[in-house]
């Protein structure tokens, strides 16, 4: 099974011109910009982010209006107090009016909410032809979701929901027959008190539900994936698209947060499986350690293990080889096959350690390298490995 799309395909190009893929973030009601600050600041290395403004829903964005339509919940509270004071026949009346209050309020809101989501659905499309990855948190998630289900056909790749308080029977299939590139994370928080009020919103919002909470319903196209992406499912039977994951609440510290971002999100927004990353990342820092400590045939041993090991992202294909392919298409791009083999040698033996390097240079509190910090990405380090190795074989000739 290979989950790897053509994202990699033209990495080597966009590296030479410095383009980056689109992500938009969309936080959640509750949360201010700083929670998509945080974000950017992790993937703005190796992504163009934009935040979506809540001021595009006209500044009148009320938490409670999402569920309820507050006037009318306040006006259905005051009638049901003065039912308490009144005699039996305004008793009813009163009563009656308190439910239809409460009716018109859920109305309310749910044109409220598709309002809400027709402005998402407007902002996505005027992003341009360029097909964005998404990363959506609680409301932000339903906006997402209630976009991509309009009409119009709004078109994502991978797209990370976070707590979303969407239904559980999803329309996804219908919303994969138009965006067949999506790739959804769903991210699970069970540990939580909203997540938990979750259950309750069928009850008054038929488009909302308790997804967040319970994950959607299985199906041909959802499967359940552990934290680092692993489904057997998926390797029994047919790829699906969607996965929900389970994990517990990850809006701790900072630090934490941005491991959590570098560990996992990177890697499912590049379309590598992120067990396998966290493989690379780990014997790259392996390997990176016994080359500082003077263990040579230690480190050569090491990476040996995992050139010679088959990826998913990779084809399927050992790693050497897959370097080795990469390598013969860039460089015949530029009419230089002769350099092939020594490239091949000068990239494998730095690949892993410079992807530890990488790891490295981003976890640092002050200034940054932004273009080490790139070298995150397997497709990207091994772009500027070659690119290196280009230059110094043409000087030495």
């Amino acid at each position: 099974m290979s989950t790897n799309q053509s994202y990699g395909d033209d990495i080597l190009q966009d590296a030479q011109s410095g383009w980056k893929p689109l992500v938009l973030t969309v936080s959640s009601a509750a949360q201010k910009s700083s929670w998509q600050d945080a974000i950017h600041r992790v993937l703005k290395p190796h992504f163009v982010c934009r935040g979506f403004p809540y001021k595009n829903l006209g500044g009148r964005l009320w938490r409670p209006n999402i569920i309820i339509d507050l006037r009318c919940c306040l006006a259905a509270f005051a009638l049901i107090v003065s039912s308490f004071l009144v005699e039996w026949p305004l008793y009813v009346v009163t009563a009656t009016l308190a439910v239809a209050a409460a009716a018109l309020g859920v109305q309310l809101a749910r044109r409220y909410r598709a309002a809400c989501a027709n402005v998402m659905a407007v902002w996505m499309t005027d992003q341009g032809d360029v097909q964005p990855h998404i990363v959506a948190n609680g409301f932000g998630s339903y906006l997402v979701g209630a976009a991509l289900s309009d009409p119009r056909g709004v078109k994502v790749r991978n797209t990370i929901m976070r707590s979303a308080p969407l239904p559980r029977q999803y329309p996804w299939l219908q919303i994969l027959r138009r965006a067949r590139d999506i790739n959804v994370r769903s991210e699970i928080v069970r540990a939580n008190l909203l997540t938990r009020l979750f259950r309750l919103l069928p009850l008054f919002c038929e488009d909302m539900g308790d997804a967040g909470s319970h994950g959607f319903n299985h199906g041909d196209a959802v499967h359940t994936a552990g934290s680092d992406g692993y489904c057997e499912q998926c390797r029994l039977k047919a790829f699906a698209p969607i996965h929900n994951v389970t994990l517990d609440l990850i809006d701790g510290r900072e630090s934490e947060a941005r491991l959590y971002i570098q560990g996992y999100w990177l890697p499912f927004l590049w379309n590598i499986p992120i067990y396998e990353y966290q493989i690379l990342l780990g014997h790259g820092q392996r390997i990176l350690e016994l080359l500082r400590a003077g263990r040579f045939s230690e480190a050569d041993e090491a990476a040996g293990a995992v050139l010679d090991r088959e990826f998913d992202w990779t084809d399927e294909r050992p790693l050497r080889q897959w370097i080795k392919t990469m390598v013969n298409n860039y460089l015949g791009f530029g009419g230089q096959m002769a350099l092939a083999d020594d490239v091949v040698h000068f990239v494998s033996d730095r690949f892993l350690p410079n992807i530890a390097i990488a790891h490295e240079e981003s976890l640092k509190s002050d200034e940054q390298n932004e273009k080490v910090i790139q070298s995150l990405n397997p497709h990207l380090a091994m772009a500027r490995l070659v690119e290196t190795a280009v230059r110094q074989q043409w000087t030495r000739r």
